[in-house]
């Protein structure tokens, strides 16, 4: 009986998942419009809150996910959180790896030209170059003139030289050897044997003790806005391994910021490597105003790792920020059900 409930209410959260995708998307759109607003009228604050779960739902679609990290950009640098924006820039960056579609945004001429005076004075110049990427020149076109073909000069005939008449060669006398002499006779004299002498035994060598193998330490990163970017085209390239490297490299050797550490626990549930990802939401501690949907990421770490009660929670903090994507209900049927 109880098997049957939980079956029914799984098909049931599937069809509305389905029947209302649409409907969240307009959700998501929604919020984008109003964080514009928000950012034109300079209520920062609340453009930021709008414009990040606006982004989150729109990963799938690079121009409008572009557009709100723009705008995300220019918010959080005017509320001096300079660590989100650069976080917000180089996520526009990592989708312009993907698919460049940054020059053909439809925003107004001074926006652009404020979200890159941000990003030039809070991005390497190599990172900036990207939003202006453009594709090599064509090679030079082969000329199609018939090219004269090289004739070889006709070889000159070799005239013999005269050979000089060679004077005959004179051999020397042959020599003839002296009379051998008779040798002198050897007397016998007594030969004294060689004098004993007894070996000293050789000392055994006494082996030195080796000195300890001093411990490998670790890779210490200096630079954590490149290893950050690093990390994020290995994503792109889907290098998972490279970028699992960084993020637990991150996590292990530096001293980071709450946005930093947010960046991290993304980045390593994004490459499937749930303990770091939950290492980095326990360092967190209480995610803060509009980072509400990163509760759904901290409870599939969770639950991949077994600790279902934990999971639960996190999840049920999730779903009002949400959208009920397949995947999201499919999870959601999973945690809900699973038993500790």
């Amino acid at each position: 009986m109880t098997r049957s409930i939980r079956s029914a209410a799984i098909t049931a959260i599937l069809c509305v998942a389905t029947v209302g995708s649409a409907a969240t998307n307009d959700f998501y759109l929604s919020l984008l419009q109003r964080g514009i607003g928000h950012v034109k009228s300079s209520n920062f604050d609340a453009a930021s809150k709008e414009l990040r779960i606006a982004a989150f739902g729109l990963v799938d679609s690079i121009p409008q996910f572009e557009t709100a990290q723009v705008y995300l950009t220019i918010a959080s640098q005017h509320l001096n959180r300079e660590s989100d924006a650069r976080h917000a820039a180089q996520r526009l960056l990592a989708a312009e790896r993907i698919e460049p579609r940054y020059m053909a945004l439809s925003i107004p001429d001074d926006v652009r030209a404020e979200f890159e005076r941000i990003v030039t004075r809070i991005l390497t110049s190599d990172q900036v170059a990207v939003l202006h990427a453009h594709p090599s020149a064509s090679p030079a076109p082969i000329s199609s003139q018939p090219v004269a073909p090289i004739v070889a000069p006709a070889p000159q005939p070799v005239m013999p030289q005269p050979v000089a008449p060679q004077p005959t060669p004179k051999f020397p006398a042959p020599i003839v050897p002296p009379p051998a002499k008779s040798p002198a006779p050897i007397s016998a004299q007594p030969v004294a044997p060689p004098p004993v002498t007894r070996q000293q035994p050789t000392p055994t060598p006494v082996p030195r003790a080796a000195a300890p193998t001093p411990a490998p330490q670790p890779t210490r990163i200096t630079n954590v806005p490149k290893a950050l970017a690093d990390a994020d085209a290995a994503l792109s390239r889907d290098d998972l391994a490279g970028a699992r490297t960084i993020y637990r490299t991150l996590l292990d050797n530096s001293t980071l910021d709450h946005a930093t550490l947010l960046r991290v626990a993304e980045g390593a549930y994004r490459s499937r490597d749930f303990t770091t990802a939950v290492r980095a939401f326990d360092r967190l501690g209480t995610l803060r105003s509009g980072e509400e949907p990163y509760h759904y990421y901290h409870a599939v770490a969770l639950y991949e790792m077994g600790r279902y009660n934990a999971s639960k929670r996190e999840l049920a903090a999730a779903i009002p920020f949400i959208e009920i994507t397949p995947d999201v209900a499919r999870y959601r049927a999973k945690i809900e059900g699973a038993i500790e």
